[in-house]
């Protein structure tokens, strides 16, 4: 998660280039056809979001935790 906030901060700072984002990641995550690689880096970092969500409640339901 860090690095995906980080990667959006360099193109912010126009330290890279918010080139526009390829036809196959914009059909993978339904992106218009305006979006930019800003807009890709959003969306993948939502998904391991919720890729990490998972994996930790794996991790705690094995190792006899609850989470709140």
């Amino acid at each position: 998660m860090i690095s995906y906030t980080q990667y959006i901060a360099e193109i912010d700072a126009g330290r890279q280039e918010n080139v526009a984002a390829p036809e196959i990641a914009q059909r993978y995550w339904s992106l218009p056809s305006t979006a930019t690689l800003r807009d890709v880096v959003i969306v993948v970092r939502q998904d391991e979001a919720g890729h990490r969500d998972v994996n930790h409640g794996f991790a705690d339901k094995l190792a006899g935790r609850r989470r709140p």
